[in-house]
């Protein structure tokens, strides 16, 4: 399936890098203007601060200068400044707050004059000048920045200087934040979605890999340059869990292989038997043969099947579903019970050594299976007047039981593959005992289930030793 390049991973990925990004240029900038800003406006009323001590010093230093001589002589000293100076005697009547207003005739404007509360203010705070800002059209070098200062006799110094410059420095300087800004932007955008491109690359292959495995070829597999981050693991992950399935699918294939044998072999004999009887009339006694023959075969073939489903329901189980209490000496005294007859009439002697009481948490019918497998085969591969022991110990925190048989044994290189299914030793052999090759893997099956752990000791023809350890209850 494609994916629109509007709803991919990249692009959602990509466009909230880049509103991030902007989000943080953004603020930088703003910072550094405000920064820059601050910086312009404080040397401004540092200069400010500058011409009203020097104005307080020529009026009290010079006794005999007047308040407008001395303002005259400070503009003239700080005349590259176009410095705007008055000063403002305020009265606290309501119906004129001003008595006068000092000025030289170049620098005085109608609208350099400030507002009662402002000029009352700055009255009020002697120890601290009072700092304006003034943005009117009406004034001459608009905008201004202003300090107010109080003199004596309710006079307040104003001083003014334009901010012309500062603005033009400001608006250069947000010229450059914003071209540099978005110049990173760019730049990081188109680098934010090589690098988004090339992380995601690998799950881009994920998907291109999934979409080329099917079950006749799982041997995909993705490359990831050995990476050591999430993406990495996901790759491991996703290999790991197509090797899983090549191991099932195999097994399936196998298993499928292996059921069509083992059922199409009775079948055969069973049409085989019937085509034969069918051929010409025979007497009482071939039709009653060749129905014994049926009925074993067909023995033979739900064997096979109550073998498979009891494999297959135990395929959901695991150690968690197990809470009963079963108590491991009774249910193996009953299979002993079972199967004592069958090894006196073959001249098998069974011997229980040592049987403790003991208990492990699983489930009653199963164990009563793996234990009923387990001296069935010995049974079965032990010759007339062999031996088989049967022992329920305790290890630790184990119970640990062993059946042993002098039969015929197992073949080194063979006991890796005796729980597979439909495994046999000997293809001959297993035919004379009726041996399908599933009883042991019912065995490995139940003791994964109750988490036990199973070791096999065999010779060929001394005997062979299962020894099974149970974690106790």
């Amino acid at each position: 399936m494609k994916i629109k390049k509007a709803k991919s991973l990249i692009f959602k990925l990509t466009i909230w890098y880049v509103v991030f990004l902007a989000i943080i240029i953004v603020i930088i900038g703003g910072f550094i203007f405000r920064s820059y800003r601050s910086g312009l406006i404080n040397e401004i009323d540092h200069t400010l601060a500058e011409i009203a001590d020097e104005l307080d010093d020529t009026y009290w230093n010079h006794r005999k200068v007047s308040l407008e001589e001395a303002v005259e002589m400070v503009e003239k000293e700080f005349l590259h400044y176009h410095p705007y100076i008055l000063i403002a005697k305020i009265s606290y009547k309501k119906d004129d707050f001003l008595e006068k207003v000092i000025h030289t005739g170049d620098s005085y404007d109608e609208n350099l004059v400030l507002s009662r509360k402002l000029y009352c203010k700055a009255d009020k705070s002697a120890l601290n000048p009072l700092y304006v800002t003034l943005e009117k059209r009406e004034i001459p070098a608009s905008p201004l920045r202003f300090i107010l200062f109080p003199i004596r006799d309710n006079h307040i110094l104003q001083i003014g200087l334009s901010l012309q410059a500062v603005y033009s420095k400001m608006g250069r300087v947000l010229i450059i934040i914003a071209f540099s800004g978005i110049l990173l932007l760019v730049l990081a955008s188109a680098g934010g979605n090589f690098v988004i491109r090339k992380a995601l690359q690998p799950v881009v292959n994920v998907a291109q890999t999934a979409n080329q495995i099917t079950t006749d070829d799982l041997s995909h597999r993705i490359k990831a340059k050995k990476r050591q981050d999430e993406i990495g693991v996901l790759v491991d992950t996703f290999n790991d869990m197509i090797s899983r399935l090549d191991t099932s699918v195999k097994k399936i294939k196998q298993f499928s292989g292996d059921v069509s044998h083992e059922l199409r072999t009775p079948l055969t004999n069973i049409r085989g038997e019937v085509e034969v009887i069918m051929r010409k009339n025979r007497d009482r006694n071939e039709y009653k043969k060749t129905l014994k023959s049926v009925l074993e075969e067909t023995y033979h073939m739900e064997k096979i099947i109550d073998d498979l489903l009891l494999l297959s329901r135990t395929e959901a189980l695991t150690k968690e579903n197990l809470n009963e209490n079963v108590q491991l000496d009774e249910v193996l005294l009953n299979v002993y019970e079972r199967y004592e007859r069958n090894a006196h009439k073959k001249n098998i002697s069974i011997n229980m050594k040592k049987i403790l009481p003991l208990v492990i948490k699983g489930q009653k019918a199963l164990l009563g299976r793996m234990f009923s497998n387990l001296i069935d085969n010995a049974v079965r591969y032990t010759k007339s007047g062999g031996n088989i022991e049967i022992t329920l110990d305790k290890e630790g925190d184990s119970a640990v039981l062993i059946i042993s048989d002098t039969g015929i044994g197992i073949p080194g290189e063979a006991i890796p593959f005796i729980f597979d299914r439909f495994y046999v030793v000997d293809k001959s052999r297993s035919k004379d005992s009726g041996g399908i090759g599933l009883g042991l893997s019912i065995i490995k099956r139940v003791a994964d289930i109750h988490g036990a752990d199973i070791n096999v000791h065999s010779k060929v023809d001394e005997g062979t030793e299962f020894e099974i350890k149970f974690p106790l209850s």
